[in-house]
């Protein structure tokens, strides 16, 4: 291909040539406009690639492929599971809406290929399934992935049930960081991110914000084991069923670092509305969910506010669940069977607004916490949490549980239990037992079953200070000097940390906030973008190690109470 050439021709050049090679493409618009769709030998409609080649533009400020609808703009298809590299584009306009694989990938279609996109806007891009990007296997052991590094997904809309970016049907090990999925939407799930059947999934340091779907409306998965998000930011997306941060089936999930905030279930309320900021179904073995030093905050949805799991195993550390609003059940979290832990956690401010029980059986409430166990022997463990000023009008400000018993339920060691004494901190319904206590609890009354020698119960004043940038990575309650929950712990049951990762005293405190260690809040952070950028920057420098998920010293800013 001569230094004339077109950038068609120079896709076709490099398709002929069996090594790896690079097309430098200068800044300009380029305009697909050779019609003549499903056709694979880049001769007409997308460029198709063939062979292991990095398509380099000028930026995309000053480079940009525009399809006008017509097709998609690339189709990789690289043998031998290679790679493909497009750097430097606004990709917009593109378009897949035929059937089957002619409605895939509006922007990006890769099959079998490895297919890194860097630095790139994805615009405006229309298909029946992946609007933008979407990578899949060919069903052979060939899998390919999509490395999607420091660019933006916006605008983009799936018209039939799939996704915007789509990593699925047995896709290889795929990773989205510094990245920016926003303002895209999708007709079923996944309005900003499917993965379903795919190995492995990173998304690191990105943000998912303002996406719509059916379900999940930021992120839907299914069957993919496992995914890790890390150091990211889901907000503002919605979803007119379930799930509007995240909606996740039956598979393995860990989210250490992030921020999932501000998502609405806009068709609230209803009884199969779910999990304002994240929802979660599991069956079996499957489904587990770890959540590490992270904020769950002011999601919006018929039940579970913050997140509701129906199956699958929870465990939350070190992280803050407040603001959330439920209409019926569970303003904060809603459990329905299996196994949790909940461990240095703040559960506060969340709300249910349901006035009425009636044809729901009375099964309402749960400012704070909603438990439902399925099966005898299925338990919640709180150890040093504190669930302090969750509200409802009906059933439990703090905790609700229905057919708990004397070992099926929730269970609470070293755990601050505070309400404004208007309707009760706990209840249990058609139950065969109450909440169960292991010592060291403080509650403002007795509603909890706080009968344990080591116990305080009735208490008149916690003395909780407001929730707070008191150091680590997320928001607490502090103690303030007197309150009774110093020094009021059970020490077997205590944690070697707090909530914030700071040292626990040999006589420790009730609750997630261990008093008197004196620090000051890092700069950055209490609610500034800087404090969100810089805990990012922290975390894409590979600073906080998989394998070592102790507490960063870093700040999630941005949150409001």
């Amino acid at each position: 291909c001569d230094a004339d050439c077109s950038l068609r021709e120079a896709v076709i050049a490099a398709n002929a040539d069996p090594d790896a090679d690079i097309i430098n493409v200068p800044a300009g618009t380029y305009l697909l406009s050779r019609g003549g769709a499903d056709e694979d030998a880049a001769s007409t409609g997308d460029l198709d690639i063939l062979g292991p080649v990095s398509i380099i533009g000028d930026g995309p400020a000053t480079t940009s492929i525009n399809a006008g609808g017509a097709d998609r703009i690339f189709h990789v298809m690289v043998a031998n599971r290679g790679k493909a590299t497009i750097q430097g584009f606004t990709i917009l306009n593109g378009g897949a809406n035929g059937a089957g694989e002619a409605g895939r990938g509006g922007g990006i279609y890769g099959v079998a290929s490895f297919v890194d996109v860097v630095d790139c806007v994805v615009m405006n891009g229309t298909a029946a399934t992946g609007a933008a990007i979407m990578v899949e296997s060919d069903n052979t052991s060939r899998k390919g992935g999509l490395n999607l590094l420091g660019s933006t997904v916006t605008g983009n809309t799936s018209t039939g049930s799939g996704a915007v970016v789509r990593i699925g049907n047995h896709a290889g090990r795929s990773r989205i960081s510094r990245s920016t999925i926003s303002g895209n939407e999708a007709g079923g799930e996944g309005g900003g991110l499917y993965i379903g059947f795919s190995d492995a999934v990173e998304i690191v340091g990105s943000t998912i914000a303002n996406n719509r779907a059916r379900n999940g409306g930021g992120i839907y998965g299914t069957l993919t084991d496992p995914v890790t998000i890390r150091g990211s930011v889901i907000e503002g997306n919605t979803s007119s069923n379930s799930g509007a941060g995240i909606m996740t089936d039956r598979f393995t999930l860990t989210i250490v670092a992030s921020v999932i905030r501000n998502n609405v279930v806009d068709d609230s309320p209803g009884i199969s509305h779910n999990g304002g900021g994240m929802y979660v179904q599991g069956q079996g073995n499957q489904g587990g969910i770890t959540i590490l030093d992270s904020e769950i905050a002011g999601n919006e949805a018929g039940q579970g506010g913050g997140m509701s799991n129906f199956g699958g195993d929870f465990t939350i550390r070190g992280s803050t669940i407040s603001g959330n609003t439920a209409a019926l059940f569970g303003g904060g979290i809603r459990f329905v069977a299996g196994n949790h832990v909940v461990e240095n956690t703040t559960i506060a401010g969340n709300v249910v607004t349901v006035t009425s029980p009636s044809g729901l059986n009375g099964e309402l409430g749960g400012g704070g916490v909603s438990a439902i166990p399925t099966n005898d022997g299925q338990t919640i463990t709180f150890t040093n949490v504190t669930l302090a000023n969750n509200t409802t009008q009906i059933g439990g400000q703090q905790l609700f549980c229905n057919r708990c018993g004397a070992d099926t339920g929730i269970f609470l060691r070293n755990t601050i239990i505070a309400g404004d004494g208007l309707l009760p901190n706990c209840e249990v319904r058609f139950n065969t037992g109450p909440v169960n206590s292991a010592g060291g609890n403080v509650g403002t009354d007795a509603s909890c079953n706080l009968v344990d020698v080591s116990d305080q119960a009735n208490v008149a004043d916690v003395m909780l200070d407001m929730l707070g940038d008191n150091g680590g990575v997320t928001r607490t309650l502090a103690l303030r000097e007197g309150s009774p929950a110093i020094g009021a712990a059970v020490e077997a049951n205590c944690p070697a940390n707090d909530q914030r990762g700071f040292g626990r005293d040999m006589d420790c405190d009730a609750g997630a906030f261990e008093a008197g260690v004196e620090i000051a809040p890092a700069s950055g952070c209490a609610g500034d973008a800087a404090g969100v950028a810089a805990q990012l920057e922290y975390v894409i420098e590979d600073i906080l190690d998989t394998t070592d998920v102790g507490r960063p010293v870093l700040c999630l800013g941005g949150l409001t109470s």
